[in-house]
């Protein structure tokens, strides 16, 4: 009888374990994300406004970082077909304010953001862990229609990818992988 009640408790908590493993770092990461944007909704605002401002319908506009070691960043416009179409330094003092704040995360870093027509509808994005696996990345997304926003996020993922949106307030989300 002991035996039995044994290998129960310790299989539960392997179980436990296994639970803890697998969902933990997803739901840190999130509230965490959350979290950071709460704090820094005006920066997002900030830069989405400049984003919407500079973005030519059914063109693709990018931010990225130069490199993690000296931060600067350019802005890049892409056809439809990807093809680059000019690129240039970002010179808005507000801009890159706003950017070094963004790159100012503990655990992960700021890697681009875009500005993407999907249909009628543009969809703003800012990715965190770009070039890591799916376990870390997560994306903070801005869209004024979320059918929109799943159409974007189907298209940008494996179709076996599992993903966790939630809805931040307004039209901002969070998107992480499973």
């Amino acid at each position: 009888m002991k035996k039995s009640i044994l290998k129960v408790f310790l299989i539960s908590i392997c179980c436990l374990m296994i639970l803890i493993e697998y969902n933990l770092p997803n739901n840190i990461k999130q509230r965490d994300a959350i979290k950071e944007f709460n704090t820094k909704k005006e920066t997002y605002l900030l830069v989405k406004d400049f984003l919407l401002k500079e973005h030519v319908k059914n063109d693709l506009l990018s931010i990225r970082c130069t490199n993690n070691y000296s931060k600067g960043y350019y802005l890049s416009c892409y056809s439809e077909n990807n093809e680059r179409l000019k690129s240039y330094d970002i010179s808005d003092k507000n801009v890159i304010d706003s950017l070094n704040l963004l790159n100012e995360v503990e655990w992960t870093s700021f890697d681009k953001c875009d500005a993407s027509s999907v249909g009628e509808y543009t969809v703003v994005d800012f990715n965190y862990d770009w070039e890591c696996a799916y376990d870390r990345n997560y994306m903070i997304a801005w869209c004024e229609d979320i059918k929109t926003l799943k159409l974007f996020i189907q298209s940008n993922t494996l179709p076996e990818t599992e993903y966790i949106l939630k809805k931040l307030g307004g039209d901002w989300y969070y998107i992480g992988w499973k």
